[in-house]
């Protein structure tokens, strides 16, 4: 039997309602023999199970007890069989043509340890942005000391779901999700960048990721300690990661990170007043965050939230 060149590994936790199209948007796919599916039924008390079922020859299932999409993807990175490994969320689902002829060509025979690709997202079944790199050229770890910022301008840095990454470079490196409570996606990648040598940047949106709801745009902070000081320590691992890079952490994507990770973080503390704000456990830490804002590398969007979370009265006003 031959070897598949691309695994896709889909965590899922009570998706019955959408895992479905998202098999399905792999199995039609012209190449899917080409593909390996793993699915990993994390505990899911809905009927997920059953749906999975239905497709017995064309997927692998695996099924645990509830232990986290970290957990998950971890497993699959270890029993995956391609050369490659694609992680893709249980609700989404890939474009039409995504599994080209051109992406096999590139798999099978360069060993390029990620490739970068765009994503689609829409908001209630409506196209609500397209984000992908115009340019499609192989970036070294060299280059990606200058072209850093543009390339992450145009795309998104956090989400694995936008990348195929190479098996044996993940494996050989011990790179796998850390399970922390805020921002594994984010910690998986910037240690990626730390120790990739090739990374092919693709022009195509070869993703679709569906914001169903508010909550699945911002980050999953809660109130309880663990989860927010794991979102400003992964602000301070970033800015770790861009320094051993070499790259000037003055630029428009670490700005950007903090301004959504204050937004995110600000939105689910819901202070319900000035008062309690101002007395607010972390606001020394969050202050501390607003302080690295730079406008540099910004765009008007991204200049308007600045704004905001860098004032302490803007801020209590956008959360009223």
């Amino acid at each position: 039997m031959k070897k598949k060149l691309l695994s896709i590994i889909i965590p899922t936790y009570n998706n019955a309602e959408d895992i479905s199209n998202c098999i399905d948007s792999i199995v039609n796919q012209k190449h899917a023999d080409n593909v390996e599916i793993i699915v990993i039924n994390d505990g899911s008390t809905d009927n997920t199970l059953s749906v999975i079922k239905q497709y017995t020859s064309e997927v692998k299932l695996i099924t645990q007890t509830n232990k986290g999409v970290s957990f998950s993807r971890n497993l699959g990175i270890k029993v995956a069989h391609g050369k490659y490994i694609w992680f893709i969320d249980a609700d989404d689902q890939i474009t039409a043509h995504s599994i080209s002829d051109d992406l096999l060509v590139m798999l099978e025979n360069y060993s390029y340890d990620l490739y970068l690709f765009g994503m689609r997202k829409y908001w209630n079944q409506h196209i609500k942005q397209d984000i992908f790199n115009t340019q499609k050229e192989l970036v070294s770890k060299k280059e990606l000391k200058k072209k850093f910022s543009n390339l992450f301008i145009s795309n998104n840095l956090n989400s694995p779901c936008n990348k195929i990454y190479r098996t044996e470079f993940l494996r050989k490196n011990n790179l796998f999700f850390n399970g922390y409570a805020n921002g594994e996606d984010a910690y998986f990648n910037y240690n990626v960048l730390l120790k990739m040598h090739t990374m092919m940047v693709l022009n195509d949106v070869k993703y679709v990721y569906y914001l169903k709801h508010p909550n699945k745009s911002i980050s999953n902070y809660n109130k309880k300690r663990k989860n927010i000081d794991d979102a400003i320590q992964r602000i301070d691992y970033f800015e770790h990661t861009l320094k051993r890079l070499g790259i000037d952490i003055n630029n428009g994507v670490y700005n950007r990170e903090i301004i959504d990770t204050l937004l995110g973080i600000y939105h689910e503390i819901n202070i319900s007043n000035k008062k309690s704000f101002k007395a607010n456990y972390y606001q020394n830490k969050l202050s501390n965050l607003r302080h690295k804002i730079k406008l540099k590398g910004i765009n008007f969007k991204y200049f308007v939230k600045a704004l905001i979370v860098k004032s302490s009265v803007l801020t209590y006003v956008y959360l009223k």
